[in-house]
């Protein structure tokens, strides 16, 4: 498992390479910054689901068809915490993100670390904008798009006072730094729905 692991998180890690590359002094001449790999922004899995074409032996390859089919029925029921068979679903995603900025960025925060660059996929870029602007529930990942390949998002301001915006569009390969698109403006939060009434 550890090998596939890695394998999973190697896009990130080549995208890491180049970015420092690029990056050039931007955060002072002389300093470097501190980074770290955490499986924690692992890749969202679908498990089984796109290996199934690939099996040979006819029963093994019913039996998976058979177990996709029942998690297919679960994520029509519940496509928030259901699972394809053997994967993630997006509730484990923002399980894992929430622990990570419980844990190592919270750290990182108080120790004085005010810049952080993260580095990953688009379901985890996901999880952090949902537990960072509190949207919450499968409403909010539906209509939350998924960032694409190379897109570059950014978060900044002050506590209580944060933006998002989208800087650089990875799949036009287009310079966003002088738009103003955000790509949450047209969501609302959890807080600004009515609660709802009380069975009476």
């Amino acid at each position: 498992m550890a090998a596939l692991l890695d394998q999973r998180m190697l896009r990130s890690q080549q995208s890491f390479s180049g970015i420092l590359q690029g990056i050039g002094d931007h955060f002072g001449e002389g300093t470097k910054p501190t980074w770290h790999i955490d499986p924690l922004f692992d890749e969202q899995s679908f498990g089984l689901m796109p290996y199934i074409q690939t099996i040979k032996n006819p029963a093994k390859r019913w039996l998976a068809k058979t177990f996709h089919g029942l998690a297919y029925r679960l994520y029509q029921n519940d496509a928030f915490s259901s699972k394809p068979f053997m994967g993630d679903s997006p509730m484990d995603v923002l399980h894992h993100v929430r622990t990570w900025m419980d844990g190592t960025f919270t750290r990182d925060v108080l120790e004085g670390e005010e810049d952080h660059v993260v580095v990953s996929h688009g379901a985890v870029m996901k999880a952090i904008v949902t537990h960072w602007f509190h949207l919450h529930g499968l409403d909010a990942w539906k209509e939350l798009e998924t960032p694409n390949n190379c897109d570059v998002w950014v978060i900044e301001g002050e506590d209580k006072n944060w933006t998002l915006r989208k800087v650089y569009d990875g799949v036009e390969m287009k310079n966003l730094l002088d738009s103003t698109e955000n790509p949450i403006a047209h969501m609302k939060r959890p807080n600004e729905f009515p609660p709802p009434e009380l069975p009476k």
